[in-house]
């Protein structure tokens, strides 16, 4: 009899470790395996662009794709299960005609013969026949001669005065000063916020974790070339000065041609990446410990 229980109780134990086992195997999937994108595209007068995303060898993927019409499919083990695009009605299908729309349109083709068969009156007739109605004079209707109504407009300035409009821009200016004076004591207390050491290094250890972040979620692989230009070439060097500083990103892999002499864009784009879970999570972790950032984080809610 003892050894039936212990055996039950190590079935148990057995099965119980095996659960625990695949929901931990399941949690370093979802948190080391990471999940890929990619999407590309083409514009030259009409847009075309497709994008994925896929998780462990394409167990789980999802596809976006538009050429005038979006597709969008979800695939689990490579089996489809929805698409939003919607299938093109046939122009030239003409409608089908059933026999209770024909019998219908049978006695219908009969009384319309009957109705060509009587005499008919024309539309000439009737309105030479109906009596003429006669003309409501429009300024009586109104109840006030022209003159009056020209008069009207004038009426807006009956209480116009220069002291009320000095007294509005008297107290227009003092809310304008009153809002520099809050404005000049909040960068007084936001300088001194930002002079404080610890607030410095958590700003320091944001800006890493941002940075840190932002390199693990960019494109991997990036590839491309446009062409642009405006109608206007200073709005085109503009553009051009504004993307310049991010040379250093996508000058290997992306090339930009401006064009001065004519409005034009075109090109083609094709990136790559991926994010782990893992990595946004200790990412998280790394700010969140940090006993300052919790501090001010409380204020802010407070606040």
């Amino acid at each position: 009899m003892l050894a039936i229980i212990l055996g039950i109780l190590k079935f148990i134990g057995l099965l119980l470790l095996g659960i625990l086992g695949v929901l931990l195997a399941l949690l370093l999937l979802v948190l080391l395996v990471p999940v890929r994108y990619r999407a590309g595209g083409s514009y030259d007068n009409t847009l075309q662009a497709s994008g994925g995303v896929s998780w462990l060898l394409h167990i789980l993927s999802c596809q976006v794709r538009y050429d005038g019409e979006l597709d969008m499919c979800i695939r689990v083990f490579g089996i489809r299960l929805g698409s939003r695009k919607k299938p093109k009605a046939e122009p030239n299908a003409a409608p089908e005609t059933t026999a209770s729309e024909a019998r219908a349109a049978a006695p219908e083709t009969t009384m319309s013969e009957a109705r060509d068969a009587a005499p008919e009156t024309t539309m000439s007739e009737t309105r030479d026949a109906a009596p003429e109605a006669p003309v409501k004079n429009t300024e009586k209707k109104s109840g006030q001669p022209p003159e009056k109504a020209l008069r009207e407009p004038k009426q807006k300035w009956a209480g116009f005065s220069w002291g009320k409009l000095l007294e509005k821009i008297r107290v227009t200016f003092r809310r304008f000063c009153g809002k520099l004076k809050v404005l000049k004591e909040k960068r007084a207390e936001v300088l001194a916020f930002v002079r404080q050491e610890e607030n410095r290094r958590t700003f320091r250890l944001l800006k890493k974790q941002l940075l840190a972040l932002a390199k693990h979620i960019l494109p991997g692989t990036l590839k491309g070339k446009i062409r642009f230009g405006f109608a206007d070439p200073y709005t085109t060097g503009q553009v051009l000065t504004y993307i310049s500083p991010f040379y250093g990103f996508y000058g290997d892999n992306l090339q930009l041609i401006p064009v001065f002499e004519e409005p034009v864009m075109e090109g083609d784009l094709k990136l790559k990446g991926r994010i782990r879970v893992g990595t946004l999570i200790v990412i998280a972790l790394r700010v969140y410990m940090d006993k300052n950032f919790r501090i001010l984080l409380k204020k802010w809610r407070e606040a």
